[in-house]
């Protein structure tokens, strides 16, 4: 096992000699360790962004705002499953952002009323909940369709009520990245977060797809997996992240 450590922190590199001589002390407790192992010690101040996000992919939103038990969502008294493998909407979308939700489900209603020589005016998700009640049909056909409609109300309706789009906004907001900055801000980190990108080319990510779903045009990807591919290509620098001197573990 390789045991690394991120230089440019006075924390990584103390807690990685410390580790390498318990490691040598309790040499038997890593005899099973495969060789080609890395533990690789960074600094939280490298990417300090990824915790603070709120994420905009379908299961995560569920489990995050309205939370999941068993497979199993409340939303007004109602008791939803949620399974990938009994709900073929949900497996096809489980991993899409929150603005791509509405427009496949939006897409399914249109297929129908095309079939049904229908003309409804689908914008927002109420004008959704409203076709669904006004044609039962449309709830059979489409099998589970009209739960993930209810959902994708309730998920709207706890982005609007927490400001999740404005909170950037409120003072609090900014007390936190004030907070943040001094932490571990570019003047603190080796790495490059979001780029060249400026903070108003990260706000055009946001558009709008459907009226009352944000549709994100980029998703945010966490520093830390660009570290990880480095290390798995056996590309990631011997300068920045240097192997423990005298690692017994090699």
């Amino acid at each position: 096992m390789f045991l690394r450590y991120q230089r440019s922190s006075e924390d990584c590199k103390r807690l990685a000699d410390d580790l390498n001589q318990v490691m040598r002390r309790e040499e038997g407790l890593f005899d099973n360790a495969k060789r080609d192992t890395v533990l690789l010690i960074i600094d939280r101040s490298e990417d300090p962004v990824t915790p603070l996000l709120n994420q905009w992919t379908y299961e995560a939103m569920v489990h995050e705002l309205i939370t999941i038990n068993n497979n199993r969502v409340a939303v007004d008294n109602q008791s939803m499953v949620l399974s990938e493998l009994h709900d073929e909407f949900y497996a096809k979308n489980v991993s899409s952002n929150f603005g791509e939700i509405g427009q496949n489900i939006k897409l399914l209603m249109n297929e129908f009323q095309q079939k049904s020589q229908i003309h409804k005016n689908l914008e927002s998700i109420a004008d959704m909940k409203n076709f669904v009640e006004e044609y039962p049909q449309f709830k059979k056909i489409s099998g589970t369709v009209s739960k993930h409609v209810t959902l994708m109300g309730e998920l709207s309706k706890i982005v609007a009520n927490q400001n999740l789009l404005e909170i950037s906004e409120h003072t609090d907001a900014a007390n936190v990245v004030r907070a943040l900055l001094r932490y571990a801000g570019s003047a603190r980190r080796k790495s490059d977060l979001f780029g060249e990108g400026s903070t108003m080319e990260m706000t055009k990510r946001f558009i709008k797809g459907l009226k009352g779903v944000e549709n994100i045009y980029t998703q945010h990807e966490p520093y830390i997996k660009t570290i990880m591919e480095n290390v798995t290509r056996g590309k990631l620098s011997e300068q920045q992240y240097p192997y423990v001197a005298g690692d017994v573990t090699k």
